[in-house]
Parts: structure tokens; C-alpha cells; sequence
């Protein structure tokens, strides 16, 4: 990844041919070319949709009691948007 730069060759390092990627990750967050942790919050977004897609699958057929001792939580507020 080359910052601020459209465009991007190829790195050669030793024998080894490194391709350019768009997005590099540090510390375990994910950047773009412009330095922008975009790329990294999209990434939690869509982890957390997964989770919640799950959990109200799990709603369906689990009792209010059995599912708050599966996500650990001592309240947990089961709406009908949940």
C-alpha cells in the first residue's frame, strides 16, 4: 500500500514479488490508502450485524433464561426489535 497514491507497483523484496494491496492492517486495525480506519469499522459493522442475526435466531428457539446465560448477560432486553 502506497499512501495517497493511485497508483501502486508492485514491491520487489529479495527474490519475492509483494502485489499492492488497498487496504493494511496495524495493531489489528485496518487502514485505506488514505489512512482512514473506514475499512476497519466497516469490518465491526458487519461483525456485528452477524451476531445480531444470530442472536435473534437464537431467540426463536431458546427460553429468555437459556439465551441471557448463553451471552453471558445478567439483563438482557429482548424487544421485538431484537
Amino acid at each position: 500500500m502506497w499512501v495517497g497514491s493511485s497508483e501502486q507497483p508492485p514491491l520487489h523484496v529479495g527474490n519475492a514479488l509483494v502485489d499492492p494491496s488497498s487496504t493494511v492492517d496495524v495493531l489489528g486495525v485496518t487502514y485505506d490508502q488514505h489512512l482512514s480506519p473506514l475499512p476497519h469499522l466497516a469490518n465491526i459493522l458487519s461483525s456485528a450485524r452477524s451476531l445480531a442475526a444470530a442472536t435473534r435466531q437464537l431467540k426463536l428457539h431458546l427460553r429468555q433464561g437459556q439465551l441471557r446465560s448463553l451471552l453471558g448477560a445478567k439483563e438482557l432486553a429482548l424487544t421485538a426489535s431484537f
